[in-house]
């Protein structure tokens, strides 16, 4: 039997809500600090029987790091040890900070360590990795391979596996070649994950635009007629996963095509290294590595028969180089109550009567970021992106101050900084978001007096003599100790809990 030359794949592919419930999670970028705050999330939100009322999980690269495991973990590993136990403040002990379980998620930022990243490009370099795929290696050695999400078994040492939902049957039914075996499944309930990147549309980088994943589809939703490359199109939809990096060849009935093989597998280390591609960027300045920065074979939906739009390899970017914090692509899904995780390395704070926040929050409502905002901001995110105040505005201009002034009100008597906003959405093209009605409860990442009090001296002193905690800076501190990560994660873990009621409250409303 002649080896297949294409791949049947479907245009268009729907990704509905997995769970019933009409909430939605936004987890941002930020690294390690992200990943570990999302973490402590994740177990309190677990702990109250609440992630079976979550719809959607909207991701931005750290943020991904923690959404891409926890979607895809191997039955084999229960939740309970990914996530590790709910500690309360008083129970805390120094003992207790610093133990991780094998299989936890937090051992993910121990494993970073400028040493081992170092060896691990010069390991991959041996197998021949050419440098835009050193980050995938990466993100696929520390991000994934702990929890059996990573393999190298494909020709050249690639991953070997695709990447698609509970099953892969309506794929194996058209592609006969393929089996179960080739991709990684979703193997227990879960919200459907949308994993966000963003893709520089022309070779001098100029301009970024939105690009997703969830897991049965991949792409830019919203035709950008004329932005790519050469005046090609950009976007207009998106194809199953597995078709990632083909070239199409032409069309089949019923919303399919025939694509070509890509020349190796687009696996979920691919997903999650264009979602948190900025340590590529900052990774190949450090060490005088160029090229870094993911590239992949890319065509658009719209007009793809039109000789113009033929594949082109474009260069692919961290989600939060565009919109860090995954609230615009969670609301072009429409979803009713939205808890938006902003786990930012810049404290909430007072300075000469202005409330200080991550820059990303006042962009979400078209306000430029103040010089106090960008203080931490990640060296690659764009201050405002592409040059446009508006390009991701989803809220507007008026009900900024509200949500700063909840946030500031809520940490300010003691408590986590959290505020629960009723919101009119701004139709904005570039998300393909409508207007709508939305209800949003943020949930920011700063210190917290309450928990602190409660926590016995010895851990005070330890949190006393933490650098930078809760707000560990994004690039230097990538590599956190167990101490650091289980302090963030119990900070995190118990904002959600002691907010409990608000928190149900949301998940239980239509």
């Amino acid at each position: 039997m002649s080896s297949p030359t294409s791949y049947d794949i479907e245009l268009f592919p729907t990704s509905s809500a997995s769970n019933p419930g009409t909430v939605g999670l936004c987890f941002s970028g930020g690294g390690s600090r992200a990943l570990t705050a999302a973490l402590g999330a994740y177990r309190g939100l677990t702990a109250l029987g609440l992630m079976e009322k979550v719809s959607f999980i909207s991701s931005v690269s750290g943020g991904t790091w923690a959404s891409g495991a926890y979607t895809y973990l191997p039955s084999t590993i229960s939740d309970a040890d990914f996530l590790g136990p709910v500690t309360q403040p008083g129970d805390i002990t120094p003992t207790s900070l610093q133990t991780l379980g094998s299989t936890n998620l937090g051992i993910v930022p121990t494993l970073l360590s400028t040493t081992h990243i170092v060896e691990t490009i010069a390991d991959l370099k041996l197998h021949g990795y050419p440098d835009d795929y050193l980050w995938q290696g990466i993100v696929g050695k520390y991000m994934l391979q702990p929890f059996g999400l990573w393999d190298q078994s494909f020709k050249g040492g690639y991953p070997s596996r695709y990447y698609a939902g509970t099953n892969a049957d309506a794929i194996i039914a058209r592609n006969p070649e393929l089996s179960a075996a080739q991709f990684y499944l979703i193997e227990r309930q879960r919200p459907t994950l949308i994993m966000n990147g963003s893709m520089f549309s022309t070779t001098d980088k100029s301009q970024l635009l939105p690009f997703e994943s969830t897991p049965i589809s991949v792409g830019i939703p919203p035709l950008f007629s004329g932005q790519g490359q050469g005046g090609r199109d950009i976007g207009g939809g998106t194809i199953e996963n597995f078709g990632m990096g083909s070239t199409w060849q032409h069309d089949l009935p019923v919303n399919q095509a025939a694509v070509s093989i890509p020349a190796r597998p687009f696996s979920l280390s691919d997903i999650v290294s264009i979602s948190s591609a900025a340590f590529a960027q900052i990774i190949g300045d450090l060490h005088d590595l160029l090229g870094l920065d993911p590239q992949y074979s890319y065509w658009p939906v719209a007009n793809r028969e039109d000789p113009k739009n033929s594949a082109y390899t474009y260069t692919f970017a961290d989600g939060g180089l565009l919109e860090n914090t995954g609230v615009a692509s969670m609301l072009s899904r429409q979803v009713p109550n939205v808890i938006a995780f902003v786990n930012s390395a810049t404290p909430l704070s007072m300075q000469d009567g202005e409330i200080v926040v991550d820059s990303q929050i006042p962009l979400l409502f078209g306000i430029p970021p103040s010089p106090k905002s960008l203080l931490h901001k990640e060296p690659k995110r764009q201050t405002i992106p592409n040059q446009d105040m508006t390009f991701v505005q989803v809220f507007p201009n008026s009900a900024y101050q509200e949500c700063a002034q909840g946030l500031w009100n809520a940490n300010s008597a003691g408590g986590p900084a959290m505020y629960l906003q009723k919101l009119q959405t701004v139709a904005n093209a570039n998300f393909g978001v409508p207007q709508y009605e939305v209800n949003v409860l943020w949930v920011y990442n700063t210190a917290v007096k309450n928990w602190y009090n409660a926590l016995q001296p010895n851990v005070q002193s330890i949190v006393n003599s933490t650098k930078n905690f809760p707000n560990y800076d994004t690039i230097t501190q990538l590599n956190l100790s167990p101490t650091e990560v289980n302090l963030l994660a119990d900070l995190s873990c118990w904002n959600v809990m002691v907010n409990a009621a608000v928190v149900e409250g949301l998940c239980q409303a239509r």
